[in-house]
């Protein structure tokens, strides 16, 4: 009898400290105040099917990574930063923010 009593304690006790780790609603959620799409990448989807000179004569501000196939590049994300996406050739074949 006394170990089920211990049981029934440690199981409430586990439970209540699990229930800490919960998270509260999905109105605490932390939302990116910046807006998407604000490294630009709207404004240049014209230069798809372009040759990368095309885009570096445009001399773009702010932080840009030129991706080529098979480039290993970092996972973080960043709403400012444009990627530019190239084939085999150098000819865009996307951009995106991130």
């Amino acid at each position: 009898m006394k170990t089920a009593k211990l049981y029934a304690v440690g199981a409430g006790l586990a439970m209540l400290i699990l229930s800490a780790c919960q998270s509260e609603s999905d109105e605490n959620a932390m939302v990116d105040p910046a807006p998407k799409g604000s490294c630009g990448a709207a404004a240049l989807t014209h230069l798809i099917g372009q040759p990368v000179s095309t885009f570096d004569a445009l001399g773009h501000k702010g932080p840009v990574r030129v991706i080529r196939p098979g480039q290993a590049v970092t996972m973080d994300y960043r709403l400012d930063r444009l990627n530019v996406v190239l084939d085999e050739q150098d000819v865009i074949t996307g951009v995106n923010c991130s």
